[in-house]
């Protein structure tokens, strides 16, 4: 096995474990739909987004995923005139926008109500949601299929 062999399955495996396990999400109620459960089963669907969340998706965004990509694109020699592949800047740019979604709205939302339904934490009284997740969760599941559709397919490479 090769080294740029090693960081293609450490990157595939990556997007499977730290994205692919989110996708599940999209069969959680939503915020009105979440009021009206018995709060047991409400606190135990916070508790599966939340650890799921933090425990996989959050390693695997901010490390495993930028790193693994970066050493690919060195191994390939794409960073020399990496602008002429335009495929990789858009997956990159994009990866930047899913990012920028996660770190500042989804996963705030997804802490905050995990605080509110444990008995021994006391959410922040002030805090407002910070997007409706019926848009974000779509558009973030949209950007990682097209993403993986450019990195597979690499258009005009």
């Amino acid at each position: 096995m090769t080294y740029l062999q090693f960081l293609l399955i450490v990157h595939v495996l990556g997007a499977i474990v730290g994205f692919g396990s989110t996708f599940a999400f999209a069969v959680f109620p939503d915020r009105d739909q979440a009021e009206r459960l018995d709060p047991g089963v409400r606190t135990t669907l916070a508790d599966i987004s939340f650890k799921v969340t933090s425990r996989y998706t959050i390693p695997v965004a901010f490390f495993i995923q930028p790193v693994t990509g970066a050493l690919m694109i060195f191994e390939t020699g794409r960073n020399q005139d990496f602008f002429s592949h335009t495929w990789l800047w858009v997956s990159v740019g994009l990866y930047l926008v899913l990012i920028g979604i996660f770190a500042f709205v989804a996963f705030p939302d997804t802490r905050h109500e995990y605080e509110r339904t444990r008995e021994e934490r006391t959410p922040d009284p002030t805090y407002r949601p910070r997007g409706n997740p019926n848009v974000y969760g779509p558009l973030l599941g949209i950007l990682i299929v097209v993403i993986a559709i450019l990195m597979v397919w690499k258009p005009g490479d």
